[in-house]
């Protein structure tokens, strides 16, 4: 199989047909790459019009209808949409063949990776975890880094096709689970510095500092990370949308690195506190009410360590604070009405 852009060889013969599952921002863009490098793809997503939109695709009806591929690529949201498209009635462990490979390029738990490649290796296919750094516009353009981990057979496998996604493949180990990790860890730390990177600057300009020029500082002399020169420029700029690193799905982010430090007995307290900011800006913007907060957290299975505990119940205190701040607001606003009216 040929790259139609360049005329080289960029596939292996052992694998032909390509199956893509879930076509957000990311998995189109594998979709589209994996179909311009040759291979025969097959999309699937449970919005069937992002399949039947894919231009260079086979829209794939069900999961089932990917059984005839050599390998089979997730990208998907969480770890409950992973184990409903892999474990669930009809899903790929279900549907796949011996010997097929499924990559999951999600950010999920090392867990809940675990125990899909555990269910694999019982139907003699193999899993590998894939996990990226970069957002979509990397995806498009081939510049994502690929954390992969798996058995050595499948990493050798589906190694050209993995190289194609991106500009450089990092093998993290045979264990799934610590790619996932890997990941949850560079996540971390791009939130982390999100946070403080938002808020130095906001220090300095209000204390008389051009946002630019903090700007041009910072990340020309110690803080000239692709992290700090993105997410600042962004920041400095006041772009915050489309969002590169979304609030919803970098709490999730932050949750999995939480409970993976709580399983290990260490601490992430910098990511708790990034974790519990990010937890009181969802809740203040939806307007949860007060009692509804312990649900959202429990739901979110932070986990019932000391340190968990105490995130919640200080995020709790800063979302009770917001809503008694609210309701002033309101009787002051009833007071001023009744003043006017007399």
């Amino acid at each position: 199989m040929l790259n139609n852009q360049q005329g080289e060889v960029v596939t292996g013969s052992a694998i032909k047909r390509v199956g893509v599952v879930g076509l957000g921002h990311m998995g189109h863009a594998f979709a589209v790459n994996l179909a311009q490098d040759g291979y025969e793809v097959l999309a699937y997503d449970r919005d069937a019009q992002r399949a039947t939109a894919l231009t260079g695709a086979r829209a794939a009806a069900e999961l089932a209808d990917l059984a005839s591929c050599d390998v089979v690529l997730t990208s998907l949201p969480d770890d409950d949409a992973l184990a409903a498209v892999a474990l669930g009635a009809g899903g790929l462990v279900a549907a796949l063949a011996p010997g097929a490979v499924h990559i999951s390029m999600s950010t999920v738990s090392p867990g809940i990776s675990r125990r899909v490649a555990e269910a694999h290796a019982r139907r003699k296919q193999d899993y590998v975890a894939a996990p990226v750094l970069g957002n979509p516009d990397f995806a498009r353009e081939r510049k994502l880094f690929v954390l992969a981990a798996g058995s050595r057979a499948a990493l050798e496998k589906v190694r050209p096709l993995l190289q194609r996604l991106g500009q450089h493949l990092f093998v993290i180990g045979e264990d799934p689970g610590l790619a996932n990790l890997m990941k949850l860890g560079a996540n971390t730390l791009i939130a982390t510095t999100l946070e403080c990177m938002g808020e130095v600057l906001a220090l300095l300009q209000k204390g008389g500092i051009g946002g630019r020029l903090a700007f041009d500082v910072l990340t020309n002399s110690l803080f000239d990370s692709r992290v700090h020169k993105s997410y600042g420029g962004k920041i400095v700029e006041g772009r915050f949308s489309p969002a590169g690193m979304a609030v919803p799905l970098a709490t999730k982010d932050l949750r999995l690195a939480l409970a993976e430090a709580e399983r290990t007995f260490d601490g992430v307290h910098a990511g708790g506190y990034v974790f519990q900011i990010e937890m009181t800006y969802r809740a203040s913007r939806a307007g949860a009410r007060v009692r509804e907060v312990p649900i959202t957290f429990r739901d979110r299975r932070v986990g019932q360590s000391k340190m968990s505990r105490r995130i919640v119940l200080e995020a709790l205190v800063v979302v009770c604070q917001l809503r008694l701040e609210e309701w002033r607001s309101r009787l002051r606003q009833v007071s001023r009405r009744r003043d006017a009216g007399h």
